[in-house]
Parts: C-alpha cells; structure tokens; sequence
C-alpha cells in the first residue's frame, strides 16, 4: 500500500487567517513535530503568511531549524531538557518555556554567556504532570 500526503499550505494560511479574524489576541501557530508531518518550514511560513505573530515548537531544535530557515518572528520553544543548548536559544532570540529553578538558573548562564538576555516563560503545572503544548 501507498501513503501520500498533500499539504495544502494555502488552507493551512487561510485558517490561521480565519482565526485572527475571530479574536484580538495574537496568534501562536505550533509547528512541532516537522509541522505534524507537513515540514516545518513550509507550515511556519504558511501561518506567518496568514497573520501569525508568533510560531511555536515543541523542541529547541525544531525552533533553531526555524531560524536557520531565516524565519525572524517569535518562536517558542516549549520543552526545555537538561542538556539544551539554552545559550544557543538566547543568540538565536528564542524564547523558552521553562518550569524548573534548574532550567532559570540554566537559562540566566546561557544569556551571560552570550550577553544576550534570555526571554523566558514561565510554565506552572496545575496538575496534568506535561510539559510543553
């Protein structure tokens, strides 16, 4: 058996469209996990394209996947692990997501390293036990 998928990049724009319209917040598109199969890239420019204001990933890598694309909005990287290259995060104007005194402590090394501030959010578990989006 075969298996194709075709991404329709332009109802991919169009939806996130649709939604700006429907609220006045800003919009955070998540591309994790190679933009669910339909390449990362690809759905990140589709959702800029259609008004996004901010992209999100599920991992640093994917977000640096993005910057090396050359893609300049917002991105956030929900899931940090002990280990990340959080001073790459920091050069590359990444926010992260961050749930741990150890990641905050890690994140503030990481901007000194560089010297450039490192852009957090603060991630409070209300009892689900997950992490990320």
């Amino acid at each position: 058996m075969r298996v194709e998928v075709v991404v329709d990049l332009m109802a991919i724009r169009d939806n996130v469209r649709w939604l700006i319209q429907q609220t006045s917040a800003q919009v955070l598109v998540m591309v994790k996990a190679n933009g669910y199969g339909h390449g990362s890239v690809a759905a990140a420019r589709a959702a800029l394209a259609g008004g996004a204001r901010w992209l999100g990933t599920a991992f640093l890598e994917e977000a640096i996947t993005l910057r090396s694309a050359g893609i300049e909005s917002p991105i956030l990287a929900c899931i940090v692990r002990p280990g990340d290259d959080l001073a790459a995060a920091a050069s590359r104007g990444i926010d992260i997501s961050v749930s741990a005194p150890w990641a905050v402590e890690a994140a503030r090394d990481a901007a000194q390293q560089v010297g450039r501030p490192a852009r957090l959010h603060l991630e409070v578990d209300t009892g689900m036990s997950r992490g990320g989006p």
